[in-house]
């Protein structure tokens, strides 16, 4: 008869033993599962050196040439999410390990034969789920907008709309100040890690290198960990639409101040230079008595001293990267 896997990989469940706040949503369901996949891939990669030179590459890639790379993104990500979707389907099924295999890569292939010959309706679906996803992160950070009547559904069709119209229209501007940012992001942290791995391997120090002794990660930390911390205490998802937020700021300021740098620029960084401030002002300001009522952006960090050196070093690099882009935009024709 048919085969079955004795020990279920349980991907769609992330090894939670419980279903997720979204699960009677297929679409809820398949996110969740690819949100905590690759968390538990990434934090329990063995090899954190390598995903650190990997991160390092693709940021400086996307620091340079940021619109191209962008195609190779889009891409990449559809991918992935049709990939996720087909183990979810395949494991609800007890599929065996190998039609499940085959399941993942036509579903991988499909998905990319199709953006390739329409990347302009990917880039639409794009832009209406990021949107989406941005609309929700704000419901999820003012506890007060989602009681009132009509407010969610409000913000979700602007959210995709306004997605949708910048991953169309206002593509290219927008992709100059967004993929220095991220590319600053990949670039620092990929380093930070790099380089604490490799003095601790020169000092023998092992995992007993202090943050706050020395500017750098501990040994032992993830790449996506240290990547965290530096977009702040509110949380990965809120912050990368912080900044993104900033991004699309400084596009509109670039564009109505007549190719002005500088505003833009700074425009662009405001929001990594609040997450690096914030982090030692919760010391300074927050006592640990306050508990659950001091404000999120002022807690106290146990270490605060890579977010705030790492997020100073990314600020620099973000400005220096979108710098040559913005230059590079107003030059051609």
């Amino acid at each position: 008869g048919r085969q079955t896997k004795t020990e279920p990989l349980q991907h769609c469940t992330g090894n939670t033993g419980s279903p997720s706040r979204g699960a009677s949503s297929p679409m809820a369901m398949y996110f969740d599962s690819l949100g905590a996949f690759i968390h538990k891939r990434i934090n329990e990669h063995l090899y954190q050196s390598t995903l650190a030179v990997v991160a390092i590459v693709v940021g400086a890639l996307c620091a340079w040439d940021g619109p191209r790379v962008w195609r190779v993104l889009v891409k990449a990500t559809f991918v992935v999410i049709a990939a996720n979707a087909a183990c979810c389907e395949a494991e609800a099924r007890q599929m065996d390990q190998v039609a499940e295999l085959i399941v993942i890569v036509l579903a991988m292939a499909t998905t990319l034969l199709s953006i390739h010959s329409c990347f302009g309706g990917a880039q639409t679906v794009l832009g209406a789920l990021l949107g989406f996803v941005a609309a929700q992160c704000c419901l999820d950070t003012t506890p007060l907008l989602p009681t009132v009547p009509g407010i969610p559904e409000v913000l979700h069709t602007v959210g995709v709309l306004i997605g949708i119209r910048i991953c169309t229209t206002w593509q290219t501007p927008l992709l100059t100040t967004f993929t220095p940012l991220l590319g600053g992001l990949l670039v620092i942290s990929g380093t930070g890690v790099f380089l604490s791995r490799g003095l601790a391997a020169m000092m023998g120090c092992g995992g007993a290198l202090q943050r706050c002794t020395v500017p750098i990660l501990p040994p032992d930390m993830p790449w996506a960990i240290a990547a965290k911390e530096l977009l702040g205490p509110v949380g990965p998802m809120g912050m990368l639409v912080g900044h993104f937020g900033c991004a699309f700021l400084a596009a509109i300021v670039h564009d109505l101040s007549g190719g002005r740098l500088v505003p833009s620029l700074l425009t662009l960084i405001c929001g990594i230079l609040a997450a690096a401030v914030a982090a030692p002002m919760g010391d300074i300001t927050c006592d640990a008595s306050f508990g659950n009522n001091c404000t999120l952006w002022l807690k106290p960090l146990s270490d605060w001293c890579w977010p705030t050196v790492g997020g100073i070093v990314w600020a620099g690099f973000t400005a220096a990267a979108a710098y040559r882009q913005m230059s590079s935009l107003l030059t051609s024709p």
